[in-house]
């Protein structure tokens, strides 16, 4: 049974429910209860959610550790649903430090704003002429992608590290695994380096292409080309 405390909130979780839509899920979870249930819902299709499934342990302790400090939230927090599709999650820890209660959980899904645009790319472009624009399916992880990310945020600090940091650090990683010269890569090495980026689920996250072409001093044209060769090649570091 949920504290006194979380118990004002579940008006709130069906309010905010109510306003923010089907593609945003609300969900309040009772720290102080065994297991940490979650004792409210709003719109839990978006990751499968029900009153009653439990918060795993690891999950309170990432939450808990970005939301610390001065505030007592965090916000836009990676969050892989079970299809592999990458979903934008916010939380407020309700309490203090030393008596944390709950829980409150927004996680926004896109697909359906990533459905909309397609369509417009659709009618503005020639289907030869997008698929130079961008990789299609930008929100899909991999596999690959999702156990690269796991590794990277296995681990937070209170210093709340944020997606930049893991972007330099797994180019870092690239730059080590292929041995790459320092100074100015000449096309094939740019080549390896977004095929190494491009298989660890660097380029499903927002600004990675950009980030990609500043480190690797060409143009965003030149990563987009890159991306396209490699996903239509049937062997990606070929």
């Amino acid at each position: 049974m949920a504290s006194k405390t979380l118990e004002q909130y579940k008006a709130l979780v069906k309010f905010l429910g109510e306003v923010l839509g089907q593609d945003y899920e609300v969900a309040l979870y009772d720290l102080t209860e065994k297991n940490y249930p979650a004792v409210a819902v709003a719109n839990g299709q978006v990751t499968q959610l029900r009153t009653g499934n439990p918060l795993a342990s690891a999950e309170v302790q990432r939450y808990t550790a970005l939301c610390s400090g001065d505030s007592p939230m965090c916000f836009h927090i990676p969050l892989v649903a079970k299809d592999g599709h990458l979903l934008r999650s916010s939380a407020m820890l309700i309490g203090d430090q030393t008596d944390i209660r709950g829980l409150l959980r927004i996680t926004f899904d896109d697909r359906r704003y990533e459905e909309l645009c397609d369509r417009l790319l659709k009618l503005l472009h020639p289907k030869d002429f997008r698929d130079t624009l961008a990789p299609a399916e930008s929100c899909k992880v991999s596999a690959a992608a999702r156990s690269s990310f796991a590794d990277h945020g296995s681990v937070v600090s209170k210093n709340k590290k944020e997606i930049p940091s893991m972007m330099d650090e797994l180019f870092g990683e690239a730059v080590q695994e292929l041995a790459l010269p320092e100074g100015e890569l000449d096309q094939e090495e740019k080549i390896k380096a977004v095929a190494y980026l491009y298989e660890h689920g660097l380029f499903e996250i927002k600004g990675a292409v950009p980030f990609a072409a500043r480190k690797l001093s060409c143009s965003t044209a030149s990563i987009y080309r890159y991306i396209h060769q490699l996903k239509n090649s049937p062997d990606p570091q070929a």
